[in-house]
Formats: structure tokens, C-alpha cells, sequence
């Protein structure tokens, strides 16, 4: 589970024949605040319908009326389901199996509602993700060199630290992903339990705040 901001230099050193060769080889990641706040979360929900079985106390339940009874308890907290978009290319019908993928954006605690509202129907809750701000592209330039620039100065100063006299960057990887300020990503939880314990905890105000984290790797060579 990924659980940290990086607020230092991961740094990871492969020597190839180090007593034949001059040049050793340095990867070195540098971070930088993104600062897309969090904008909520987004639950993707999928109604199964199995004509194959049959409860035994109220029958066959059609999807029609799954998602009635669905909307009819969303209505008690609040929450309408005319604000979940339907994904038409996730909705499939293979035999006697009919399944609707719905995903519904809100914030923490009408996410916690939805979760138990779900699992109180049976309906499968497929993911659980934050959703963060949309940036500029010069924005994400900006993240994107201040990444940059503080893995050319952690580089340099393990290559002088070791002894070496130059300090070349040969190539860049992006390799940016988005965790919370708070150290958690719900994307990442294991099982639901967790993940409504979590956010019924939390204030909406903490819940919708967040940044971001831009990553670039720097492939340097020391000689």
C-alpha cells in the first residue's frame, strides 16, 4: 500500500563491473508538491442480476426493481441516484447474467452512505478512488521541473559524497501518482470495512483536501 510523500531521496545504485568500468549508474527520485487539491471520491457500483436465482422469501428481483429499491434508501440519506452516471460500455448481458455499472463522485461522508446502502442490497462495490482537481498542462510543466531540479541536486550530492567528479542526467521517467497529505489512499484499502471506517471518521473538511505528488526519476551517470 502506498503510504508516504516522499519528502527525501529514494535513491537506488547498481554497479556494473565496478572494477572494469569508469561510469557507475545512479537512479534518483525527486517529488514535488502538485498541489491539485481533492475534490472528493468516485465509487463505481455494479447491479448484478442472476435470472438463475431466485430468493426464497420475495422472488425473483429484475434489475428494474434492484435499482428502485436502490434509489428508494439513497432517498432516506439524502443522496439521489439520478447523480450516478450510467457507463454504457461496462453494462453487459451474457445469458442469464444482466449487470449495470453506475459511479457516483461526492464527498466522504455520501460516499460512506453509499457503501453501506450497497452492501445493504448487495450490490458490488467494484472500486472506491479519490478524485482530484483537473491541472493546466503549464501547471504540470511547473511540477514537472521542480521534480526534476530536486533529483539533479540529490544526484549531485551523492556523487560527490561517493567521490565523483561529474554527475551527467542521461534521461528522464515520469513516474508521478497521486497520494493524499494524510497518508492514504482509499483506492488502495483492503476491503470496504476499512475504507467506511475511514471515512466516517473523517471531517469533510479533511476528507476533500489533498495534493498532489509529481514524480520524475532522473538516470544519471557518475565518473
Amino acid at each position: 500500500m502506498k503510504k508516504i510523500i516522499f519528502s527525501f531521496l529514494f535513491a537506488f545504485l547498481y554497479l556494473t563491473g565496478f572494477t572494469q568500468h569508469k561510469t557507475v549508474h545512479l537512479k534518483v527520485m525527486g517529488s514535488c508538491p502538485s498541489g491539485s487539491p481533492k475534490i472528493g471520491y468516485a465509487i463505481k457500483l455494479a447491479f448484478i442480476v442472476d435470472k438463475n436465482k431466485c430468493d426464497p422469501l420475495i422472488g425473483f428481483v429484475s434489475m428494474e426493481e434492484k435499482k428502485h429499491h436502490f434509489e428508494e434508501t439513497l432517498n432516506t440519506k439524502g443522496v439521489k441516484f439520478s447523480n450516478f452516471e450510467k457507463s454504457l460500455t461496462e453494462c453487459k448481458f451474457d445469458g442469464n447474467i444482466q449487470q449495470e455499472i453506475y459511479v457516483y463522485k461526492g464527498d466522504s461522508i455520501q460516499i460512506a452512505e453509499v457503501i453501506q446502502i450497497a452492501k445493504h442490497h448487495e450490490i458490488k462495490i467494484n472500486s472506491v478512488s479519490p478524485v482530484y482537481e483537473n491541472k493546466m498542462l503549464a501547471d504540470q510543466d511547473e511540477f514537472a521541473i521542480c521534480a526534476l531540479e530536486q533529483a539533479i541536486q540529490k544526484a549531485t550530492y551523492i556523487s560527490k559524497n561517493l567521490g565523483y567528479k561529474n554527475c551527467i542526467l542521461r534521461s528522464v521517467d515520469d513516474d508521478t501518482s497521486y497520494l493524499s497529505l494524510y497518508g492514504f489512499d482509499p483506492e488502495m484499502l483492503e476491503g470496504m470495512e476499512s475504507m467506511l471506517a475511514l471515512l466516517s471518521s473523517m471531517s469533510p473538511e479533511t476528507a476533500n483536501s489533498g495534493t498532489g505528488i509529481y514524480n520524475i526519476i532522473g538516470n544519471f551517470e557518475m565518473y
